[in-house]
């Protein structure tokens, strides 16, 4: 072996061991670890293709799914456009999946809901869905994302809204633990005409919600918010900017839990268009701290602080 440069570990990524660690490899006292494949996405790539490079690659996330295993990574190529047409128009039930999209801006990988019933449905654990952008191409699009796994992160999945559609529902994650959405950019100028509760939370442990940006006008219904905490433990709220348009006498609260979710709430803004709501942060079995709202689109330099 001697001094050529060795890389160990998973195919055509970078090496894992420094230099100075082959000397150890070679004397036996160090193993070499196997991590997953690598597999390849791109709607402009022939059919046919079995994803194991660029050149080959499948031609929808659903077909690298269904060949992936866990320890796994899949690489969404720029531009890639691929539309969710059911209810588990994409399910991914395995596990230990990390799904990267690649690009910037609008040229990273678009996902469609074209029916109002369109989904797709995680209920594998441990996995990642990572810079890609969501639209709906049918008015009043139900739900995009139904996660009952453990451990799922969003990060980076923005929502865009396109003309005339509107969107119901991002997300809902039902009785898993440790699952976050990070990091997402939503805007929606135009609110639906059902009661829309853009993120619900349900019967979740140490469920995450981070660094995002809502700017979000939604059905004026009591029922409605950003996010909703169904009898959840330990949440962290954190790191957020809301604006949440569409008050008249109704909408109550951009985040709101019931009495039985626990948890932490802290460095969040928040902002409404009209001062006829009740709270803010309505989320009474969580502590607060530095968590910041204003109610009326006008005040400038004024904090509402939530205690």
């Amino acid at each position: 072996m001697g001094n050529s440069l060795l890389a160990y570990g998973h195919r055509s990524r970078a090496p894992y061991l420094g230099q100075d660690q082959i000397p150890a490899l070679e004397a036996g006292m160090l193993k070499a670890q196997q991590f997953g494949n690598d597999w390849y996405v791109n709607s402009s790539a022939a059919a046919g293709g079995d994803g194991a490079t660029p050149a080959s690659a499948k031609t929808t996330l659903a077909a690298a799914l269904a060949i992936a295993l866990s320890g796994d990574r899949i690489f969404i190529a720029p531009g890639h456009a691929e539309n969710i047409t059911a209810a588990g128009g994409i399910t991914w039930s395995q596990s230990g999946i990390t799904v990267i999209g690649l690009g910037v801006g609008s040229n990273r990988p678009t996902f469609t809901f074209t029916t109002t019933a369109s989904t797709i449905a995680i209920s594998g654990n441990n996995n990642i869905l990572s810079n890609v952008r969501v639209t709906s191409s049918v008015d009043e699009m139900v739900l995009m994302f139904n996660v009952t796994g453990s451990f799922v992160t969003l990060d980076r999945v923005d929502h865009f809204e396109t003309t005339s559609c509107q969107t119901i529902a991002f997300a809902a994650f039902t009785t898993g633990t440790d699952c976050a959405i990070q990091n997402c950019q939503h805007y929606q100028a135009t609110a639906a005409a059902a009661t829309q509760i853009w993120i619900t939370a349900t019967s979740n442990t140490r469920f995450r919600l981070l660094n995002n940006v809502f700017m979000l006008a939604l059905k004026d219904a009591a029922a409605g918010a950003v996010a909703f905490f169904v009898t959840c433990t330990n949440i962290l709220v954190q790191n957020n900017v809301a604006k949440m348009t569409g008050y008249s006498a109704n909408l109550l609260s951009v985040y709101l839990s019931l009495n039985t979710t626990t948890g932490m709430s802290c460095y969040n803004s928040s902002g409404a268009d009209v001062a006829a709501v009740t709270t803010i942060h309505d989320l009474p079995g969580c502590r607060h701290v530095q968590d910041l709202a204003t109610l009326l689109v006008d005040k400038n330099g004024i904090l509402d602080p939530v205690v």
